[in-house]
């Protein structure tokens, strides 16, 4: 009845089910269907981009020829769409920097004339752990002199931060052995620990304005090298003034991001102490086992999400991020990077630890323990940090590139945009994993109004 309503009302044939079909039947029915599909297919290919673009090496016209092939199986009008725009081999060192002096030239209603193309270069490749701290003291010795004095910036407020603590340690031991030695007398003990507290409420106030101090130059001068940093991986010689000048535009975000990493730690420190205080003074036995674990659970936790936020100075000072959007990014990237960016930083503390250790074995062979707390005695102890800070924050940016370079196939005219605060990046990869190359676009977002498709050969 069915059938004979529709056959009367709209003047089709009756339907035959699949399986009454014959051959004929069947195979007219597959044609018109995949006609039908690919008739869409077409028409969204044709309709949905604005521009289709294929990079191919010059070296492999082939490829072209095959894409070019695959294309007219598509459709005509899509094989006449594809634009072919020329690549070279990133290690033939001439024909790309003649490649990187060319630009795409797209003549339509969207003005992409700012979209510039290279293959990697050779900062722009993968790292080993060693090869890591081999970039980081390569950079470094490009422009020591100005690293040195970023460095002194924050050295300064560190040294006299050390003073302070050096010059009231001696006292401070005194004091607590006093205040808990059994033959004393109590009037002693009490004289001891009254000292004890005079001498720590004295030097807090000038603690906090020195530590204040220190982290303010820190975050400037780290910025500063991180920017530094990136323009040497740009193929661009650092200015201190113009790297100085950028740092403190950017000191907000640093700062404000800082903070809101501090508050988060605080408040798990401070929850996480209550609650220990209150497991080991509690009468449960098992409960100062619990409030164990529970500290070495907010350890590893505050150490997991430290070691992400270390790379937020080189997300803000490239990409210009705000410091919300900075913790974000700096997680993501973190993400599968964490023991690589902590044996790199812990690798090279333990560098500067082992310095130090023999420094000062040097210096104050036979000597007492005054010799240490005084004044030279604490510009021997951080003297050391005016090379491990620069060293440190360089190796830091670097991980940072390195870590983008493998997951986003960052490059030179991507990087170069990024620090011209106008583009954004669009990552094209191919190869195998032995293999691997990549190729970028850097486009000017704020003109680019419609969808880009890149096709690589």
């Amino acid at each position: 009845l069915i059938n004979h309503h529709i056959s009367n009302n709209n003047n089709m044939a009756p339907y035959i089910p699949p399986h009454r079909r014959g051959r004929r039947q069947q195979a007219a029915a597959a044609a018109e269907n995949t006609s039908t599909r690919k008739e869409e297919d077409l028409y969204v290919l044709n309709n949905a981009f604005h521009r289709i673009c294929c990079i191919n090496l010059d070296a492999r016209i082939d490829k072209w020829k095959l894409i070019q092939r695959d294309a007219e199986k598509v459709g005509i009008s899509f094989q006449q769409r594809i634009e072919r725009f020329s690549a070279v081999e990133g290690n033939n060192q001439h024909q790309q920097q003649q490649q990187q002096q060319q630009s795409i030239q797209l003549n339509s209603t969207v003005d992409l004339s700012s979209i510039t193309m290279t293959l990697s270069r050779d900062l722009f490749i993968r790292l080993t752990a060693g090869a890591t701290f081999t970039r980081s003291f390569e950079v470094f010795m490009e422009r020591w002199d100005a690293f040195l004095i970023i460095s002194s910036i924050a050295y300064i407020p560190l040294l006299l931060m050390t003073i302070t603590v050096n010059s009231s340690a001696g006292e401070f031991l005194r004091s607590i052995v006093g205040a808990v030695d059994p033959d004393a007398s109590p009037a002693d003990q009490q004289a001891a620990m009254t000292d004890f507290v005079a001498l720590w409420s004295g030097i807090v106030g000038k603690l906090v304005l020195e530590n204040l101090f220190y982290g303010l130059a820190g975050i400037f001068a780290q910025s500063t090298i991180v920017l530094a940093v990136a323009e040497l991986y740009a193929g661009r010689r650092p200015t201190l003034a113009k790297c100085a000048e950028n740092a403190i535009s950017f000191f907000c975000n640093i700062f404000c991001a800082g903070f809101l990493v501090g508050i988060g730690f605080s408040l798990v420190y401070i929850v996480t102490f209550g609650i220990v205080i209150g497991c080991f003074i509690s009468e449960v036995r098992i409960l100062p086992f619990l409030g164990f674990l529970l500290a070495v659970v907010a350890v590893v936790a505050i150490v997991y999400v430290a070691v992400a936020m270390m790379i937020i100075s080189p997300v803000i000072m490239v990409e210009q991020k705000s410091a919300t959007d900075a913790i974000r990014r700096a997680w993501d990237l973190a993400s599968g990077n964490r023991c690589f960016i902590y044996c790199t930083v812990f690798a090279l503390a333990l560098v500067n630890a082992f310095f130090n250790a023999i420094l000062s074995s040097i210096v104050f062979a036979g000597s007492n323990l005054d010799a240490k707390f005084s004044v030279f005695g604490s510009v021997v102890g951080s003297i050391s940090f005016l090379v491990y800070f620069p060293i440190c924050s360089i190796m830091i940016t670097v991980v940072y590139f390195k870590i983008r370079i493998e997951r986003e196939g960052l490059d030179c005219n991507v990087l170069l945009g990024e620090l011209e605060h106008n583009t954004v990046s669009v990552m094209i990869e191919g190869g195998d994993d032995d293999n691997f190359k990549y190729a970028s676009l850097a486009v000017d977002a704020n003109k680019l109004e419609e969808p880009l498709v890149v096709t690589k050969v």
